[in-house]
């Protein structure tokens, strides 16, 4: 009877431990971003955070905005980081199948919910290698894709899906993502002017030499 209540203690205390890390690796926006600087699409490239899977917690990939000059290239922005790939981890809270396409809506605990959806095996974009179907809620999963809008409901369009068997690989995902929000997405991206303008005058130069082949 004792080890039994001293296990299930020990279960509680662990279980504590992993909501309060969960609950920690939400960070908070800046208040301000007035003297924040947003560069031209010729210097996405240079981005920390752009040709990169971004592991994040799901209440902050809801937070991302979408500016009109980028519409229709599913680009968001955290501050000024151009952002199109994301990671996230969580359980599966719901599955469902429409024309083709496995839509499982996840749940990291972080207040904040998800839809990752499987593209039909006709579409065009595919995974990048096979993704394991999940047939009922309770799996946890790593999912890796694109961000998109799909009827006016940020989505991810999964490129890879990892079902994760342990608890501790949850925890390190969180560590992974609270250490990239230190560390990257708090600080805005700073270019110094030279780079902007060597980047610009490229992209300009671009420009004139498609204008002149028409």
């Amino acid at each position: 009877m004792i080890e039994a209540e001293t296990a299930a203690t020990d279960a509680a205390v662990e279980v504590a431990a992993i909501e309060a890390r969960a609950a920690a690796s939400v960070h908070t926006l800046p208040a301000s971003s007035s003297t924040i600087s947003y560069y031209g699409q010729y210097c996405f490239h240079l981005s920390p955070t752009l040709n990169r899977w971004c592991p994040m917690r799901i209440a902050n990939v809801l937070k991302l905005v979408q500016y009109a000059d980028f519409a229709g290239q599913n680009v968001f922005f955290h501050l000024n980081h151009p952002i199109k790939w994301v990671r996230i981890a969580g359980v599966v809270i719901a599955c469902s199948d429409y024309n083709g396409r496995h839509v499982y809506t996840v749940d990291d605990g972080s207040g904040a919910i998800i839809e990752c959806s499987v593209p039909a095996p006709h579409s065009l974009r595919q995974p990048s290698g096979p993704v394991p179907v999940v047939e009922h809620p309770g799996i946890v999963v790593d999912v890796q894709g694109e961000l998109r809008m799909f009827r006016d409901v940020l989505q991810i369009l999964v490129v890879k899906l990892t079902v994760l068997r342990a608890t501790q690989q949850e925890v390190r995902f969180w560590a992974k993502a609270q250490d990239f929000a230190a560390s990257t997405l708090n600080q805005p991206w700073k270019l110094d002017r030279q780079t902007v303008r060597k980047y610009r005058k490229a992209a300009m130069e671009l420009q004139r030499s498609k204008d002149t082949s028409k």
